[in-house]
């Protein structure tokens, strides 16, 4: 996939590194890093999202463990355990995306 620089308004010598560095950028890319369009909170988004569905698989797993412990503690325990786990890093992640959001656009703006 070839990427095209925005041809209009690009004409050298730019004032300033942020014009010219706003010339190169391809077509429909955030202006911006911060902010509701901006990188960082698309990242953000991705690492949620990618947390929530390790999450999921991680409960499932948990589930399975249990239903096939067949009521041995060790195997019980170790099942509450995998889910234990997964649900406290579910709230971890949410929690520091709570934060990154709170970060962006309160202090920010």
């Amino acid at each position: 996939m070839i990427l095209i620089a925005q041809v209009t308004k690009c004409a050298p010598p730019f004032r300033t590194a942020v014009e010219g560095a706003l010339c190169a950028r391809p077509a429909g890319t955030p202006k911006r890093m911060f902010g509701d369009a901006g990188f960082v909170t698309a990242i953000a988004e991705l690492l949620v999202f990618v947390a929530g569905a390790v999450a999921v698989i991680m409960l499932l797993y948990s589930g399975i463990l249990f239903a096939l412990s067949r009521g041995e503690d060790r195997k019980v325990e170790r099942a509450k355990r995998t889910a234990l786990f997964a649900l406290m890093g579910l709230i971890v992640a949410l929690l520091s995306y709570a934060i990154v959001r709170f970060v962006l656009v309160t202090l920010l703006g």
